[in-house]
């Protein structure tokens, strides 16, 4: 399976005084979020997701490669739709 090639080390999702979302990671600028209509709730919540995503990536592939050891790949909804991910979190 390939390799995550984006910023290592913890995301964290922060909002400086009066300002969007910012998600970091080792005092790295990761991005900025900038939200028109959203609602304080939904920015939270939408930054926060972005900051999980490698964590999500990496426990993503651990279930595929179980997946994988225990021969589920061939009949399980799960595996296609972890590959559909999993690819498209790595541009592939």
């Amino acid at each position: 399976m390939k390799e995550f090639k984006g910023t290592k080390g913890e995301w964290i999702a922060i909002k400086p005084d009066g300002y969007d979302y910012e998600v970091t990671s080792n005092g790295k600028e990761i991005c900025w979020l900038v939200f028109n209509e959203s609602s304080e709730v939904e920015q939270a919540a939408d930054a926060q997701l972005i900051a999980a995503a490698p964590n999500l990536l990496e426990a993503l592939q651990e279930c595929q490669k179980f997946l994988v050891e225990i021969g589920s790949e061939e009949s399980g909804m799960a595996y296609g739709k972890n590959m559909n991910a999993i690819n498209k979190a790595l541009n592939q």
